[in-house]
């Protein structure tokens, strides 16, 4: 927590290692493509390498350094693009919900009057691995929530999931999973 009240939202970053090494090769065989084409083909390619070299660090570049906080000390959840709040969704008058997403995550819903809805990652069960927000953030994400927006409810599920984390139980039967996810135990 940093002084003025802002409390970075955790990434549910996958646990498989297939994965991670699918994502770094991935990302280096685009721009090794690139190069190679660069230097081996006629110069009014090397145009088209470059560009296509810029491409790809515009489109991942606000994927890493994107994010969410929390303001605790405005009752609001910040959308954060490379260090600097975008977007501020105050907590009070929102409509907050547990969801799935559709592919195997549950995700908290905020979603102010007369306005698009921001995600926040809660659990995962797909194959990134089984994995959870840890106990302290689930909390202090339910002291929030009902503090500032008054959802009891949702309060209740994120401090139960809190509950089943600290005591490490597995993610497929958590209170969210069991709620959302179809193959939960």
């Amino acid at each position: 927590m940093s002084g003025d009240g802002l409390v970075r939202v955790p990434r549910l970053a996958t646990t498989s290692a297939t994965m991670w090494v699918s994502m770094v090769c991935g990302v280096l065989a685009v721009p090794g493509v690139l190069v190679w084409a660069w230097l081996t083909q006629a110069r009014s390619d090397a145009v088209i390498g470059t560009a296509g070299c810029l491409l790809l660090v515009l489109v991942l570049v606000p994927l890493v350094a994107r994010g969410h906080a929390l303001d605790t000390a405005r009752g609001e959840l910040v959308r954060i693009l490379a260090s600097r709040p975008v977007r501020r969704v105050p907590w009070a008058g929102a409509e907050v919900a547990t969801l799935h997403n559709g592919g195997g995550a549950v995700q908290l819903r905020v979603r102010p009057p007369g306005r698009a809805a921001t995600y926040l990652p809660l659990a995962a069960a797909d194959l990134g691995g089984e994995r959870s927000q840890d106990p302290g953030f689930l909390r202090l994400l339910a002291d929030e929530v009902e503090r500032w927006g008054g959802h009891e409810g949702v309060a209740a599920v994120l401090r139960a999931q809190a509950e089943h984390v600290a005591a490490g139980g597995p993610v497929l039967a958590s209170p969210l999973a069991r709620l959302h996810l179809r193959h939960a135990v």
